[in-house]
């Protein structure tokens, strides 16, 4: 029998998927969709923590960096680029996606989240939390922009 990585399943079918089970999620659970959300980041980082490249204690913009890369390489994004401002606590992620982001709903949890669900796995595996700053955005050349402060989890 073959590993699943033998296979190649198309980006946009993988989001359908996703887009399609949130919407159910969301619709039985409300607001607590955010809920399932987080916590298929959670599962899905023990998936592939090590195909990541994460390691207890690493340098948190490595791992983000590492993260990033991990997510372009495997066709899932097009690019993430990110700024943290390490004295402000401030990380900025802008995420490109590979087709067209204009149907989803920011409020809404759902597929294009998978990034961020994903990076607070990260910062929680390495011991930080991360919490938002101000509002989200869908832009246009289907990017997604959010702002977070991190700080050490206590």
């Amino acid at each position: 029998m073959s590993e699943m990585s033998d296979y190649n399943v198309a980006t946009v079918l993988v989001y359908k998927l996703l887009n399609a089970v949130y919407k159910a999620v969301t619709e039985e659970l409300g607001e607590e969709a955010w809920d399932v959300l987080w916590k298929s980041g959670k599962y899905l980082f023990n998936e592939v923590r090590e195909e990541i490249g994460i390691e207890e204690g690493m340098d948190l913009e490595e791992a983000i960096r590492r993260l990033c890369q991990y997510l372009k390489r495997i066709g899932m994004v097009e690019e993430v680029r990110f700024e943290y401002n390490r004295d402000e606590g401030i990380l900025e992620t802008t995420v490109i996606f590979p087709f067209s982001i204009a149907k989803y709903k920011r409020e809404a949890a759902g597929p294009i989240y998978l990034f961020t669900s994903l990076l607070s796995s990260v910062l929680e595996y390495l011991g930080y939390e991360m919490e938002r700053e101000g509002e989200h955005y869908i832009l246009e050349g289907n990017k997604l922009r959010e702002r977070w402060r991190i700080s050490k989890a206590e």
